[in-house]
């Protein structure tokens, strides 16, 4: 007889049994979806309060400058012999060559003033800004894919905004003034004045240049009130405003070659009298945080998962004791231990087949209405996607585990109820 017709036969011969085998499984779909929601949602509010909220660098990033220290109300820099470094060329090489670091995406600061000016919904606006020039590289990711971030004197100057400007405007901003919130596609393209040496607090230098500048992207990575630029546009203009060459950098970016080699780069920075920026420290700690409540929350999942198995397998064991009768009669119509066994197992895995795409339909349909929740409620603030779905690695374990795992869990037992001789089982 082939499987499908013997799967059918026992399925009619549990008729009276349903209902029961239903029940026990409502405690896995339970701890399934339970699971699956905490990962998923543990994993997207992580995306969203370390890009969104934070803005923090990714994992395999750490931010690092030179060691300072305060003396009453200003910051300076802590000398050599209190064990203070510079991020010189030679720093930067020997963070380079250092095997545990992929990439260092140096930053600069302007050291001369510059003036912005933009005609932005029908107004004139003119502020004084920092400007903060990068390493094109480290924000490559986050650029469109026709944004050219790369300087040449002969065309406007490329820069970036920090989205956190953006979340600013439309939190407080556009409310108090009436307002409307805009989207990244209002700024991105737009055209805006720039005066380099020109400075409305400390006054001008000898020598100014006016330009155009254009907007190219939005970064979470830079700094929230300040203008980035590629590094060669400082570079270039110091030397013209200034008739000097920067001759160190302000910070540098390092880019681990793998997350767990964070701990020996920061060994080797404090080494070079460098020290780790908070943001950096942060970002690990959130990180830390929401790992260990994903993991708490799943193993709860996982322990209703665990007595929902042991119900069925309860479940189960008393369904055949009573149903001993039928069982000694399909034997006895030729039906081997080893065949029913494995018709008890593939009726398992079917179930917990059918129960992991009932999970994974009401995860989707949890975690889509807590998207729509999120974006209504701070999406037009964030300008950020709301990154509340089920990732597909995930979809696929529990389509593949739930089965086998619904099945290893009635083996034994049923191994064990289906023993015994055939006339034994045909007594009533």
């Amino acid at each position: 007889m082939p499987w499908l017709k013997r799967l059918r036969f026992f399925y009619l011969l549990n008729r009276g049994s349903r209902r029961r085998l239903v029940a026990a499984n409502v405690g896995l779909l339970i701890g399934v979806t339970l699971v699956t929601l905490f990962i998923a949602s543990g994993l997207g509010l992580r995306t969203l309060v370390l890009d969104g909220f934070l803005g923090a660098l990714p994992l395999d990033q750490i931010k690092v400058v030179p060691k300072s220290m305060d003396i009453a109300i200003l910051r300076l820099g802590r000398p050599k012999f209190l064990g203070g470094g510079t991020l010189d060329e030679a720093a930067v090489e020997k963070l380079v060559s250092d095997k545990s670091v992929q990439a260092v995406y140096p930053i600069a600061y302007a050291r001369f003033p510059i003036h912005l000016h933009a005609e932005f919904l029908g107004s004139q606006y003119g502020t004084d800004t920092s400007v903060q020039g990068i390493d094109p590289r480290w924000v490559a990711d986050e650029l469109p894919q026709d944004a050219a971030f790369v300087f040449n004197n002969s065309q406007p100057i490329p820069i970036l905004l920090s989205r956190k400007v953006l979340q600013f405007y439309n939190a407080g901003f556009a409310p108090a003034n009436n307002l409307p919130r805009l989207t990244g596609r209002a700024v991105i393209g737009r055209e805006v004045a720039i005066e380099l040496g020109i400075s409305s607090i400390a006054g001008d230098l000898d020598r100014s240049i006016s330009k155009q500048a254009l907007i190219v992207g939005l970064s979470d990575r830079i700094d929230p009130f300040a203008v980035a630029v590629p590094l060669a546009m400082l570079d270039y203009y110091d030397r013209l405003l200034l008739d000097e060459e920067r001759k160190s950098y302000d910070a540098v970016v390092i880019q681990a070659s793998s997350p767990g080699e964070i701990a020996r780069i920061e060994a080797l920075a404090r080494k070079l009298g460098l020290e780790i920026t908070p943001e950096s420290h942060l970002a690990r700690q959130v990180d830390a945080g929401i790992s260990v409540a994903i993991v708490v929350f799943s193993l709860l999942g996982g322990v209703i998962i665990g007595l929902s198995l042991m119900n069925a397998t309860n479940t189960l064991i008393l369904i055949l004791r009573e149903r001993r009768f039928e069982m000694g009669v399909v034997r006895a119509l030729g039906l081997s231990q080893r065949r029913l066994v494995g018709l008890l197992a593939a009726e398992a895995a079917l179930a917990g087949a059918l129960t992991a795409l009932i999970a994974v339909a009401l995860s989707a349909a949890v975690l889509a209405l807590g998207s729509h929740f999120l974006e209504s409620s701070i999406g037009q603030i964030m300008q950020t996607p709301i990154p509340l779905k089920l990732p597909g690695w995930l979809i696929l374990a529990v389509l593949c585990l739930t089965p086998v795992v619904n099945a290893l869990a009635v083996l034994v037992p049923a191994m064990r109820s289906v023993s015994g001789s055939i006339a034994l089982a045909l007594r009533r």
